[in-house]
Parts: structure tokens; sequence; C-alpha cells
């Protein structure tokens, strides 16, 4: 079913890049754990995010840690934050990684 939600397209555009290369049980398996580092995947929060936000993120066992997919879903965040079509931009920007 098409997801017209931005904050829940925006989860499932970084958990498919936090995906990439595992499985998806194990992604799925640590969903909580994404939507409670991630601000419940609030674009706005996760743009406000600041460089101790992902130090934070870095040292959270409970996701998947790599420091380019954390920089990159605040930067995914920082382009759409604001603008109903940002999720969007920040898609486009993942296609571009």
């Amino acid at each position: 079913m098409p997801v017209g939600d931005d904050q829940r397209l925006f989860e499932k555009i970084c958990l498919e890049g936090f995906q990439a290369g595992l499985s998806w049980l194990t992604i799925l398996n640590k969903r909580e754990a994404f939507r409670s580092a991630f601000a419940g995947f609030d674009m706005d929060k996760v743009a406000a995010f600041g460089d101790s936000d992902i130090k934070r993120l870095l040292l959270d066992a409970g996701i998947v840690r790599h420091r380019r997919q954390d920089c990159f879903d605040h930067q995914q965040c920082q382009a759409g934050a604001g603008d109903a079509t940002g999720i969007w931009h920040a898609s486009e920007l993942l296609l571009a990684v």
C-alpha cells in the first residue's frame, strides 16, 4: 500500500538506507530502536540534530551504526525540513549516494 504521510515515508527511506547490505529482518528487529534514536522519524527534529546527536547515534548499540549513514539521514532532514514535498528531495539525495 502506498505511503502518503511524509513522516512514515521518511522512516521507510531511512530504514532502506540502513538496510543496504543487511537483511530486512535485521532492520525490522531494530525498528523501535531506530524510532527512538531518530526522534520518531520527525524530520524537523532530526534536521535539528547536531554533532552531539550524531555521536550519540554512533554509540547506540540498538541501531545499525555507520557514520556516513547517520550523517546522511541528518542531511536528508535538513534538505526537506518544513517542506511538504521535502521527503522527495530527501529520497533523491538517498539515490545519489
